[in-house]
């Protein structure tokens, strides 16, 4: 190899280091290159490198089997036994319970029908079996085939809070999430399988970007849309979820230290909002961004 072979196997081991973490502006300019050649240069590079990471993101255990969480690494094993232990089970199980108190005793209060909302990925559906097939890495395509499979167990006191709202005068049962359209019949079945759907609760998808968990809120409250149509406008008595985003709206809400500090100490936290604390994963790795 001559030395414009070596120089030019260089450059190109330099662009593709540089392409993981730079914007192409800057990379140019670090280079003394235009942007037009630069791209150039980085096209075939990228694009071997992007299939490579498209098939190894992708990449899943085959349907129906699961892979040990003792093959994960260590950090992400603790996760995994922590979600498990008693203490964490517990927490959910009181979580329920008295979400259960608090709503039954306003429900006694009501002269006509109510509902709670209840999320249902990690708040009555419990996914760490996902995270560990997939080594933690969220995937469409890997995500899709684990809610077809419909087989996700019940998130611990989830099942009991249920039967024993169901059994209070006006109460309606309904789940938000954000999982699609086209996801809904697998997740009534994962529901159904786990004793979590009655034959009079409702699930409410995502029908697209502006269909956002307030929208849907709204239309138990207000019976804004035709999914909400047969039913009269409802109070909603209690709010669970393992997000923010199951209570309120955070879409371009910048989080002022009083903004935070106001969110924290809100009065509907262990009154109307009942928290599932989810460590795998959730806005919070994000900033709420």
């Amino acid at each position: 190899m001559d030395r414009e072979d070596v120089m030019k196997s260089m450059k190109r081991a330099l662009l593709a280091a540089l392409a993981l973490g730079l914007s192409i502006p800057l990379r140019a300019q670090n280079l003394g290159v235009s942007d037009a050649l630069l791209r150039q240069e980085l096209a075939p590079i990228m694009s071997g490198a992007a299939g490579l990471a498209q098939k190894v993101s992708a990449q899943a255990v085959p349907p129906g089997k699961d892979r040990d969480a003792a093959q994960l690494p260590d950090a992400f094993q603790r996760l995994i036994k922590f979600q498990n232990s008693h203490e964490a089970v517990a927490a959910r199980v009181t979580v329920y319970r008295t979400g259960y108190e608090k709503i039954s005793g306003k429900a006694g209060r009501e002269t006509g029908d109510w509902a709670v909302v209840l999320d249902v990925d990690d708040t009555v559906l419990d996914h760490q079996q996902y995270q560990i097939n997939t080594e933690f890495r969220f995937n469409p395509d890997t995500w899709n085939q684990w809610v077809m499979e419909a087989r996700a167990p019940s998130v611990a006191g989830a099942k009991e809070f249920l039967d024993k709202v169901r059994r209070l005068r006006g109460a309606h049962v309904v789940f938000i999430t954000d999982r699609d359209d086209a996801q809904k019949a697998a997740t009534v079945q994962n529901l159904m399988r786990n004793g979590l759907f009655g034959p009079a609760d409702k699930v409410l998808t995502k029908a697209g970007k502006d269909d956002t968990k307030e929208v849907r809120r709204q239309c138990v409250e207000k019976a804004t849309d035709a999914r909400c149509a047969a039913d009269a406008p409802m109070p909603i008595l209690g709010f669970f979820g393992d997000s923010l985003r199951d209570f309120i709206e955070l879409h371009d809400v910048d989080l002022t230290p009083e903004r935070t500090e106001a969110l924290r100490q809100d009065p509907r936290w262990g009154e109307s909002w009942f928290v599932i604390v989810n460590p795998l994963y959730g806005q919070w790795e994000r900033g709420y961004k």
